[in-house]
């Protein structure tokens, strides 16, 4: 199982998964978050970015069925995809899963799909489908077992306003807190940010901090409930109460800082991963060449 996750923010996609797949007897890691490209027209070309929660063999094989229907398109508008995707699902189901299984078996195979497109005249759109169903997201949508736990945050945390830049933090966050709390979502985070126009649209940036960084909203969460203790407790210090009030100050400013910092024309798409695990991390086999000593 896990958790895949897509936001529709003002100015494009964000789309985000974690690495950790689940058997019967083991936990492993692996990319769940799928990127396609193709169709080259005079308007450009289109992109798929399509997350998948359930049993891992039949969201490979559904993934890999969009992607050849879509890429078969002779014109790839918004349209012609959205249809595209309906019918490969459901040819999924109809010839893989309701042939061997009926739809109320507990043992039927499970597919839900969150899927990110841009078509060839660059519209974005978020799509998410359960079992043969395919709907629109308006704002954001979670698939697997932290879903639940994602969709409480969201009430609290994101709005649809927010930029891609933006929510591509919020993304982070919310996985951390996932983390934490579901069943068998860990590992890594990959999350992957489209922006619908690269000159307009506000650009990427990055929070340099180091407080807390590997904690959920940078700590924030623990130093409010602290705060609130110490408010209600006559008596603790007063002077308590301020330096809690100063320090989550302090935090903020710093993030609104890295926030207004100058930003650098970094593309339509940024692609990052949170490492959770040593799975993936490009510095796990890093080898250091001994010293060479030179001889004058």
């Amino acid at each position: 199982m896990t958790l895949v996750a897509g936001w529709k923010c003002r100015d494009g996609l964000v789309m985000a998964a974690d690495t950790e797949i689940t058997s019967e007897y083991a936990c492993f890691q692996g990319h769940k978050l799928a990127q396609f490209t193709g169709g080259r027209t005079l308007d450009g070309g289109y992109s798929l970015i399509i997350g998948g929660a359930g049993d891992g063999s039949y969201v490979d094989m559904t993934t890999q069925n969009i992607r050849d229907v879509v890429d078969a398109l002779p014109d790839p508008n918004m349209a012609e995809i959205i249809q595209a995707i309906k019918s490969a699902i459901y040819q999924v189901y109809t010839d893989h899963i309701y042939k061997f299984w009926n739809p109320n078996d507990e043992d039927s195979p499970d597919i839900a799909l969150v899927i990110g497109v841009r078509d060839a005249r660059s519209q974005l759109a978020l799509f998410a489908s359960s079992r043969t169903a395919v709907s629109e997201v308006g704002e954001c949508v979670f698939r697997g077992l932290g879903s639940q736990v994602a969709q409480h945050l969201s009430e609290r945390l994101y709005r649809s306003r927010l930029s891609v830049a933006a929510v591509s933090h919020i993304a982070q966050q919310f996985f951390r807190e996932v983390k934490g709390k579901a069943v068998t979502v860990g590992g890594n985070t990959e999350i992957v940010s489209v922006r619908r126009d690269e000159q307009n649209a506000e650009r990427f940036f990055q929070i340099t901090q180091e407080h807390d960084r590997d904690r959920f909203l940078w700590g924030l969460d623990t130093l409010l409930m602290s705060t609130v203790r110490v408010a209600l407790d006559k008596d603790s210090n007063p002077k308590a109460l301020k330096q809690h009030i100063q320090t989550m100050a302090k935090r903020l400013s710093a993030i609104r800082r890295d926030c207004e910092a100058e930003r650098k024309n970094n593309g339509e798409k940024q692609i990052t991963t949170e490492f959770g695990s040593d799975w993936g991390n490009p510095y796990e086999d890093m080898v250091i060449s001994p010293k060479r000593h030179r001889k004058d």
